[in-house]
C-alpha cells in the first residue's frame, strides 16, 4: 500500500482544481504568487523612487487604439543576489493613464509588483511584474472586458542614459484573468522615459 504524505496529497489536491494552470485565471494568479515571494528572498536596502511616463500602441486584437501612462515607483527592500553582478530588485508601482481608439477613451489606475534583472556591467536590464488595474469601462469599441477589475502584467528591457535618467520599452497585457464570463482583454507595445530621484 502507498501512502500519500501531507504534502503529496496537497499537491495532488491542488493540480485537480478547475483553474489549476489554466489560462482563464489559474496560471495568471500562480505566476503572481511565485513573483512575489520570489521578491521577498532577502531583504536589501530599497533603491530610489522613479517617476515616469509611457506612450503606447495596440497590438493586434483587431482594434487600434493608443495609451498614456504616467507611473511612480519606490524600491522595495526584498531582492535576489549582490548589486556588484546579476541580481533581482522589486519596486511598488502606482499608475495611472488613458486608453483611447479615434472616438472612445477610459481611463486606468493600477498597482502592481515590479521585478528588475540587471548587472551593472550590461547596459541594458530585464524587468517583469503583475498586479490589479481598474478601468473606468468595462468596454472600449467592440471590446468587451467584462468588468472593472483587472490584471495587468508586463515584460520589458530599458536602458540607462546617464545619472538619474532612462528609457525603455514594454509589452503589457491587461485581462481579467477569468474574473468575468467576458475576458476580451487588450495588449499594447510602450516606450517610456523616467527619472529617478
Amino acid at each position: 500500500m502507498i501512502r500519500k504524505t501531507k504534502a503529496s496529497y496537497a499537491a495532488s489536491k491542488l493540480s485537480s482544481q478547475p483553474d489549476a494552470g489554466r489560462p482563464d485565471g489559474g496560471g495568471l494568479r500562480w505566476g503572481a504568487l511565485v513573483a512575489l515571494l520570489a521578491a521577498m528572498a532577502i531583504p536589501v536596502t530599497a533603491e530610489a523612487s522613479q517617476f515616469g511616463v509611457r506612450v503606447g500602441a495596440s497590438m493586434g486584437n483587431g482594434v487600434s487604439y493608443n495609451s498614456q501612462e504616467v507611473y511612480w515607483r519606490t524600491g522595495l527592500p526584498w531582492g535576489v543576489g549582490q548589486p556588484q553582478s546579476w541580481h533581482v530588485r522589486s519596486a511598488l508601482e502606482l499608475n495611472a493613464g488613458r486608453l483611447a481608439t479615434s472616438d472612445d477613451s477610459l481611463t486606468t489606475a493600477g498597482a502592481g509588483l515590479h521585478l528588475r534583472l540587471q548587472n551593472p556591467e550590461v547596459p541594458v536590464a530585464v524587468s517583469g511584474g503583475i498586479g490589479p488595474t481598474y478601468l473606468s469601462e468595462s468596454q472600449l469599441a467592440d471590446r468587451d472586458f467584462g468588468g472593472h477589475w483587472q490584471f495587468t502584467s508586463h515584460i520589458g528591457a530599458f536602458a540607462s542614459l546617464g545619472p538619474g535618467i532612462g528609457v525603455g520599452y514594454r509589452i503589457q497585457h491587461t485581462s481579467n484573468g477569468g474574473l468575468y464570463s467576458d475576458n476580451d482583454g487588450y495588449t499594447v507595445q510602450a516606450v517610456e522615459l523616467r527619472l529617478s530621484f
